[in-house]
């Protein structure tokens, strides 16, 4: 068999071609290149260079809707208050399209340590974090967080304890 894929947002558009003349059944491509949203593939098999022009056939299925999506997650909101003997570091993490699957922080360039959000799933497209450091770091001391949503992307973001 030989197979044909085009691909299109689901919303709608034209057929767009991905690959021609596929002689195995299966295929990557990298979808960094296409804008974020979701899409359909439409597969068409065919045996016509098996068989004769009058005998050959082909066939057309439409897979399930599926996500595209290359954008880094927002941070928002972190800050770093000093308490009395302690840093309270607070932050929102939010990603339009898909879930947050993980957050870590570092003190000072060292260990990615992972933090769990406040309501202690990594699960929602919307995640509130809150860690408080004990004891407080020193003034100057600068406190990174990285996130990273179900596709991988990431964002990363720093605020200077005062």
């Amino acid at each position: 068999l030989t197979y044909r894929l085009e691909i299109r947002q689901t919303s709608g558009g034209n057929w767009l071609g991905l690959v021609d003349n596929l002689n195995e059944p299966q295929y990557s491509w990298d979808s960094t290149s296409w804008p974020d949203g979701r899409y359909e593939v439409r597969i068409t098999a065919s045996d016509k260079e098996s068989n004769p022009p009058d005998e050959a056939l082909e066939a057309t299925a439409v897979t399930d809707s599926f996500l595209v999506d290359n954008s880094k997650p927002e941070i928002a909101g972190l800050s770093a208050s000093r308490g009395s003997g302690n840093v309270v570091v607070r932050w929102k993490a939010t990603d339009a399209l898909s879930q947050i699957r993980g957050a870590e922080y570092s003190l000072n360039g060292k260990d990615w340590t992972r933090v769990e959000p406040k309501n202690g799933i990594s699960d929602a497209r919307s995640l509130d974090y809150e860690l408080t450091l004990n004891p407080a770091p020193a003034a100057g001391a600068v406190f990174t967080v990285r996130v990273r949503d179900e596709f991988d992307n990431e964002a990363v973001a720093s605020v200077v304890v005062q």
